[in-house]
């Protein structure tokens, strides 16, 4: 019995950042590229500096964490 069968075959990451991990955020989302996984990214950003260094790239999408 296969418990995955029924899941879908793309994952959508979530993940939760502030300005100190925009860096590794970005390094993440290179080495998946480079290695060929496509993956769906959602970040949410504490603060406005990990809001503008995050919000540029590809295969990410970058909401604001205030509400939060």
């Amino acid at each position: 019995m296969d418990p995955f069968k029924d899941l879908p075959k793309s994952i959508l990451w979530i993940t939760l950042i502030n300005h100190g991990y925009a860096d590794y955020t970005k390094n993440f989302l290179v080495a998946m590229e480079k290695a060929g996984i496509s993956i769906n990214l959602v970040v949410y950003c504490t603060d406005k500096e990990s809001m503008e260094a995050i919000r540029p790239l590809k295969n990410c999408i970058c909401l604001d964490a205030k509400p939060f």
